[in-house]
């Protein structure tokens, strides 16, 4: 049904009741069809790939973002914007791959990642967020994400765990511009960035020895504690 009205721009929008729904995703954000656009546009002209924007497999009832024909194969491309169940991910997954397709999930840069600097920081890695690891060819786990309207690829590698949810990770920024396909991957840390990491974990854990100290409610019920004062050792003086 065309819309032409005077507050809107012109546009079509979906008839009540129509079969046509099953085939055309709804509710799209304009940084998700942006993106999807902008990725056409690289696979196409930069990357001289054969390249379908939104294309119905039927055998599957899946529609990629983009389907990538290469000579290794059919690669699914998928830019997700918004938060979906992880279940959903694994079966759409799993579908690409019984027909043996090896599907490549790009995330939309979360706004917290866009605030933080290049460079050894810490990053608390949503559930949600974890779904979207891949590995490289070193076998280390990557946070590949892409940020539509800056037209940039942010990536998370080097994980070091610190607790529950949080890490220090490398965080990476990649312009449309420079990206390559098979997707740029991020170099190995040099010595400096492993400096930086070691410091900013040494900062870390000192801030956890101290706030085991100073925000104790268990008392010489704290497991930890109490042996340390078994062993007759300050918290924040533990060697590593």
């Amino acid at each position: 049904l065309l819309k032409i009205g005077e507050v809107k721009i012109p546009h079509f929008s979906h008839l009540k009741q129509t079969t046509c729904r099953s085939l055309f995703a709804e509710g799209e954000s304009l940084n998700h069809l942006a993106g999807k656009q902008q990725l056409y546009t690289f696979f196409r002209e930069k990357q001289k790939l054969n390249v379908q924007l939104e294309p119905f497999i039927k055998e599957l009832a899946q529609r990629p973002d983009l389907l990538i024909d290469t000579k290794a194969g059919k690669i699914p491309i998928e830019f997700q914007c918004s938060k979906i169940p992880i279940a959903t991910i694994k079966t759409r997954t799993a579908g690409y791959e019984n027909a043996f397709m090896q599907p490549i999930w790009i995330l939309a840069t979360p706004k917290k990642l866009q605030q933080l600097p290049q460079g050894a920081v810490t990053y608390s890695l949503s559930h949600f967020e974890e779904s979207f690891l891949t590995h490289s060819s070193r076998g280390e786990h990557i946070l590949l994400t892409y940020n539509a309207y800056s037209k940039k690829f942010h990536y998370l590698s080097m994980f070091l765990h610190i607790e529950g949810r949080k890490f220090i990770v490398n965080h990476r920024v990649l312009s449309l511009t420079y990206q390559s396909f098979p997707f740029a991957e991020p170099n190995q840390l040099t010595l400096e960035e492993l400096q930086k990491y070691y410091l900013l974990y040494a900062s870390l854990r000192l801030k956890f020895l101290r706030n085991r100290v100073f925000y104790n409610r268990k008392g010489i019920n704290d497991p930890f504690l109490r042996n340390c004062y078994r062993l007759r050792l300050i918290p924040s003086e533990l060697p590593l």
